[in-house]
């Protein structure tokens, strides 16, 4: 392996691994949105938002986010479930009258 170079995945790629954790973990309310990479002296992770959306409501919030490993594509690391619901339930708390506003807007 000397000399050669680790392929590594690519950012659509890993914004698919982050919505299937999304899909297991999570409410079909959230979704995975654009990585950024990140480097370290241990290697690189593409960091990948977790966002909550609501039908017919413009505005997206980040709820926590996934580390997906550049080579092997595996979750490294991720916000805790609980941390990302209890984000999810504060935006909700905050916004609720424009939430339920802009979905029977847009039902009507």
């Amino acid at each position: 392996m000397i000399g050669t170079t680790p392929t590594t995945i690519s950012a659509k790629e890993a914004m698919t691994i982050a919505q299937e954790f999304v899909a297991d973990y999570l409410t079909d309310l959230m979704g995975a949105g654009t990585p950024w990479r990140m480097r370290s002296p241990l290697g690189g992770i593409w960091v990948v938002p977790i966002w909550l959306a609501y039908p017919g409501f413009d505005e997206q919030m980040t709820v926590g986010s996934v580390a997906v490993d550049e080579i092997t594509g595996l979750i490294v690391s991720w916000t805790p479930i609980p941390e990302i619901l209890a984000e999810a339930e504060r935006f909700h708390t905050e916004r609720q009258s424009e939430i339920e506003r802009s979905f029977h807007n847009r039902v009507k």
